[in-house]
C-alpha cells in the first residue's frame, strides 16, 4: 500500500485499506528477506511516512527477524500501523476538507 491508496482513503472513507499481506506474499517474504527485520519489512512493503517509521523504531518488534518474531510481535507490528495509518489519514482528511473548504470560498 502506497501513499496514494492512503490519501485515496482519506478522499473516500468507504475504501477498504488493503494493506495486510496475503499468505502466499508472506511466504515470499519469508523467503526472499529471512534475515530481515519487521521494520525493514515493514518500510519495504509500505509507503509510511516518516514519523510513523521513527515511532515504530522504537518498539522492540522492528529489529526481530522473521526467524526470531513471535506471533505476538508481528500483531503488535501490524496493529501498530493500522492504528498509525487511521490517525495519519483522519489529519490527511481534515486537511482535504479544509482545501476544499478554502477552494470553494468566494
Amino acid at each position: 500500500m502506497g501513499r496514494r491508496a492512503v490519501n485515496d482513503k482519506a478522499i473516500c472513507p468507504q475504501k477498504p485499506l488493503d494493506f495486510f499481506p496475503s499468505r502466499r506474499e508472506l511466504k515470499r517474504l519469508k523467503v526472499a528477506l529471512s534475515q530481515a527485520t519487521l521494520g525493514e519489512i515493514l518500510e519495504l512493503s509500505f509507503e509510511l511516512p516518516r514519523h510513523i517509521l521513527r515511532l515504530g523504531r522504537q518498539f522492540p518488534w522492528y529489529n526481530k527477524t522473521l526467524y526470531q518474531a513471535e506471533p505476538i510481535d508481528i500483531y503488535y507490528a501490524f496493529n501498530f500501523i493500522k492504528y498509525e495509518l487511521c490517525g495519519y489519514i483522519e489529519i490527511e482528511r481534515q486537511q482535504c476538507l479544509e482545501e476544499v473548504k478554502q477552494g470553494c470560498a468566494p
